[in-house]
């Protein structure tokens, strides 16, 4: 079985949990931002694989992060970098914390929980079009 989601837009990366007192107890909140970015890509997987029932056995995830080309490098040499794969993002978000929102956008929804997952690779690009594409494929045991 493999999975295959492209999440339109610019990727996002998990943000630092924000945590603060209340009435003498320490409670950690996920920034707002983070939240919705992870409820569009559970959102676009229920619509894609809808009645889904989450993966079970061991899993190999692959990311692609297409990043939207900055207006510096719009000029014809770098476009043409950018187009054979030679210039390449080095900027924010950092590539762990984009993998860190989709596995826990995805977990219990594609997968049972991201333990599971026993291979993973993260590559970042530029693109006209800004995306996130996750290939999600069961390991033979």
């Amino acid at each position: 079985m493999k999975v295959l989601l492209t999440i339109p837009g610019p990727p996002q990366g998990k943000a630092r949990a924000r945590v603060f007192q209340f009435h003498g107890r320490m409670i950690a909140s996920t920034p707002k931002g983070t939240r919705l970015y992870e409820g569009v890509i559970r959102d676009i997987f229920s619509f894609e694989y809808p009645g889904f029932e989450p993966l079970t056995g061991g899993l190999s995830v692959a990311l692609r992060i297409f990043q939207p080309i900055p207006k510096a490098k719009a000029g014809r040499r770098s476009l043409e970098l950018i187009e054979r794969g030679e210039l390449r993002p080095t900027t924010r978000p950092d590539a762990d914390n984009v993998i860190k929102a989709a596995l826990d956008a995805l977990a219990g929804a594609a997968y049972r929980n991201d333990s599971q997952i026993v291979s993973l690779t993260a590559d970042k690009f530029y693109s006209k079009r800004p995306r996130l594409e996750i290939e999600i494929a069961e390991v033979a045991a």
